[in-house]
């Protein structure tokens, strides 16, 4: 299958799903790009338990919609939330009404908090779960895609989450996180994204725990 898609706009991208605006708007501005924003991540380790056993960009179509609901995702206000909270969640039929997510979101909120307080950021502890350069594909293509759904470093970030308290997170949604947070870059080889990407990273600063 071809893995790269020349766009009206000149820029060459990768082809998978290139006919989903939502899916193109990810691709442009989150995948493979290095944050360490602490609400960016929380937010992102919240897209991926809301779309476990669902489409991705199914959620991605929601985000909007979602984003507001949950307050930008910000983690101070998602940790306060009550049980009235909760059902006004599961009232809303624009959102995923899934009660076990949901409760996830807040737990994983309030564990957020744990986090920051003992490492000085959210970031600081998921960039300890950057892959060792020499531990990635040579060449990233569909079919490395297709055989890399997880990694070593997810499954221990997964596994040091859930010792933190997290509530479903694996190790493939925590595979898709270091792809959304820029811990890995997983655009094909000749898409302009994946250079921009690598430009982002190497002028990225790595949080540090304190």
């Amino acid at each position: 299958m071809k893995e790269l898609v020349y766009c009206d706009d000149g820029m060459t991208r990768c082809s998978y799903r290139i006919d989903d605006p939502y899916f193109t708007e990810y691709h442009d501005t989150q995948f493979g790009r290095p944050t360490s924003d602490d609400r960016l991540i929380f937010r992102k380790i919240c897209i991926e338990i809301f779309a476990a056993g669902l489409s991705f960009h199914g959620v991605l179509a929601k985000m909007e919609v979602m984003d507001a609901a949950y307050h930008r995702f910000e983690i101070d206000r998602v940790a306060g939330f009550s049980d009235a909270d909760v059902e006004r969640l599961m009232a809303d039929e624009a959102l995923i009404r899934n009660r076990r997510k949901i409760d996830a979101v807040i737990n994983n909120a309030r564990c957020a908090k744990g986090i920051i307080s003992e490492f000085g950021s959210l970031g600081a502890f998921v960039w300890q779960y950057e892959p060792d350069p020499a531990s990635r594909p040579n060449v990233i293509d569909y079919k490395s895609i297709e055989e890399n759904t997880q990694s070593d470093y997810s499954v221990r970030l997964a596994k040091d989450l859930k010792t933190h308290g997290f509530k479903f997170v694996g190790p493939v949604s925590m595979y898709g996180v270091l792809q959304g947070c820029g811990l890995i870059n997983d655009h094909f080889h000749g898409c302009d994204f994946r250079n921009a990407c690598e430009a982002d990273r190497a002028a990225f600063d790595v949080p540090k725990p304190k």
